[in-house]
């Protein structure tokens, strides 16, 4: 498991864009085609750490994170466990990627999202059967 990204809800999107690109020297980057506006921001080893969402109007209450995301190389265990807890989630493929996502609301209004590949991976050293011919 590791740290993925950050989400941020932003009501000023470029002005926020040209902040954490001169701050801390994050770069603008390909971004899946969702249907709603952002921009994914890029540190040097090329990984989308910073996930912008454009908001319309206030805020509100809950803030400017919209969620924090973990990576895991085996994501069916991890959804298992959120099962196990009892906590509703809602599973959904990145438009053009591999990844599947997880979404777990918290509390205090603290949302996780757990993610991995939408397929199995195949350990080192694992054989692996084929299903047809």
């Amino acid at each position: 498991m590791r740290l993925d990204h950050v989400n941020v809800r932003c009501t000023h999107l470029e002005e926020t864009v040209r902040f954490l690109e001169g701050l801390v020297g994050l770069k603008r980057g390909w971004r899946p085609a969702f249907a709603f506006p952002g921009v994914w921001l890029y540190d040097d080893s090329g990984r989308a750490v910073v996930h912008l969402l454009q908001a319309n109007g206030d805020l509100g209450a809950a803030g400017a994170v919209d969620h924090i995301a973990f990576y895991f190389d085996d994501l069916a265990p991890q959804v298992a466990r959120q099962a196990s807890l009892g906590y509703p989630a809602d599973l959904q493929e990145v438009p053009g990627t591999s990844i599947r996502q997880c979404f777990v609301a918290g509390p205090d209004g603290l949302v996780v999202e757990i993610q991995g590949p939408a397929v199995p991976t195949v350990k080192p050293g694992a054989h692996q059967v084929p299903t047809e011919r």
